[in-house]
């Protein structure tokens, strides 16, 4: 086991709104990755942040009660993190399937 945890309904405590964010920085040397990692760690809207190979450099997932809220977000914290050349952003229509068990057997 990891950790246990508490899932609790985003719409309850309004932060209903997810939004997928791919980021692109604008070079992969390490201490833009690490400025980058280092910047999103102080961030509670982040709630997920993967490294990744192909298109993009990170993709985010952030949780906030609105667009309004959002956009404040991006312009007072996302994009003022040295290094970040893009971000393109994705809105989470409806949940399909999310599940935090793994598959064992």
């Amino acid at each position: 086991m990891e950790k246990y945890v508490a899932l609790v309904d985003s719409a309850k405590v309004n932060l209903s709104l997810n939004i997928f964010a791919r980021i692109w920085l604008k070079s992969q040397g390490a201490e833009t990755v690490d400025q980058f990692v280092d910047a999103i760690q102080d961030m509670p809207e982040v709630v997920e942040c993967q490294l990744m190979a192909g298109g993009c450099d990170f993709f985010l997932r952030i949780v906030v009660a609105d667009l309004d809220a959002y956009r404040k977000f991006q312009i007072h914290h996302l994009n003022k993190i040295s290094g970040l050349q893009n971000v393109k952003t994705e809105i989470l229509l409806q949940k399909i399937k999310q599940t935090t068990e793994l598959p064992l057997g």
